[in-house]
């Protein structure tokens, strides 16, 4: 704390200083007090708990199975995070300087990514961000959507339906699932809340995971699914064709990268244009892969026993650099930090 206390005194001392001179020194001056002005915002948070200053800091966070959750700022060396225990973690998201996971019964939300807070009553599978609100789908009818990550209002997308993930692009949220017990199904929101669609392919399994890229959105699922629309409304019933069954993907650096599980090992794939797709990496462990992102300059996807891997290009992946625990790792996100940015 004395640390603190002496940055602020000297901040006082050079302010009566450049009172005093009027030189081209003095312009040198008034250069570091905005730079020593910037560091006392940070320290005086620090001093006083105030997470709210610290925000994120440019990290991923992946979190799975039994309260399983980690931390990195480079995606290649991971920490422990403590979220509460005992909890099977399925999505998660980073905005409003804060990141929000989802489980089957709760909603838990973080400022650094380390410690968090729980909001009971509204859990989900799936979360996204767009148009100022979170988005939450789950397993039932209902969805909920919050505009600061924290306080919660429920709607309702559909019955029969389980949904497993949502995405916002082109200014519409599109979430995806299974309609009754055979059908994957397909719905969408203009602003989150009231929800048409009900989009029905029939087919074995259901859809995983939808993202939008490149002027359109990408859904993805069991039994060798893709489908891609550029509206997010209209789906023609076969789009491309996708080795596996897929449980996420995303798009980033002029590609779609999608991952998931092929004869039981995992598999990443990607894409150009969402439809013909190209396998890069099998992994021949039985480990398959659940969930990818993008942040930092690089694609960093997780998956069973605590299973990471990360590449640049998404194309080139490096070996397993995960913690190698028991759980599965079912969702991970970036938050990209930047204090000067004010979201809407």
């Amino acid at each position: 704390m004395k640390n603190y206390v002496h940055i602020l005194y000297y901040i006082k001392a050079l302010k009566k200083e450049i009172m005093r001179k009027n030189s081209f020194f003095t312009f040198c001056l008034l250069i570091l007090l905005l730079f020593l002005n910037k560091c006392t915002n940070f320290f005086t948070g620090l001093a006083q708990g105030n997470t709210t200053e610290i925000h994120a800091q440019g990290k991923f966070v992946a979190v799975g199975g039994s309260g399983a959750a980690y931390y990195s700022y480079d995606g290649k060396k991971w920490f422990k995070s403590n979220v509460p225990s005992g909890n099977t973690y399925r999505g998660i998201t980073y905005r409003k300087q804060k990141f929000v996971a989802v489980n089957g019964s709760n909603i838990f939300y973080s400022f650094d990514g380390i410690s968090w807070s729980t909001v009971s009553g509204h859990g989900g599978r799936g979360i996204c961000y767009g148009q100022g609100k979170f988005v939450v789908v789950n397993d039932g009818e209902e969805a909920f959507y919050s505009y600061d990550g924290i306080n919660w209002t429920q709607t309702q997308v559909s019955v029969s339906n389980k949904l497993n993930s949502v995405c916002y692009g082109n200014g519409k949220f599109v979430a995806v699932g299974r309609v009754d017990v055979t059908d994957r199904g397909i719905y969408y929101s203009s602003d989150g809340i009231t929800w048409s669609g009900n989009v029905a392919f029939s087919g074995a399994g259901e859809l995983r995971s939808v993202t939008y890229g490149n002027g359109k959105f990408i859904a993805v699922g069991e039994s060798d699914t893709v489908y891609c629309s550029d509206d997010g409304m209209n789906w023609p019933s076969t789009s491309g064709i996708i080795l596996g069954s897929i449980y996420s993907v995303t798009f980033a650096k002029n590609k779609f990268v999608a991952v998931g599980v092929h004869n039981t090992t995992g598999i990443i794939q990607y894409s150009k244009d969402g439809e013909r797709w190209e396998t890069v990496l099998h992994i021949l462990d039985n480990d398959i892969f659940l969930s990818v992102t993008y942040g930092a300059g690089k694609f960093v996807a997780v998956g069973q026993n605590e299973r990471i891997h990360y590449s640049y290009d998404g194309i080139t992946w490096s070996d397993n650099v995960g913690p190698g625990g028991g759980n599965n790792l079912n969702g991970v996100t970036y938050s990209n930090y930047n204090p000067e940015f004010i979201e809407p």
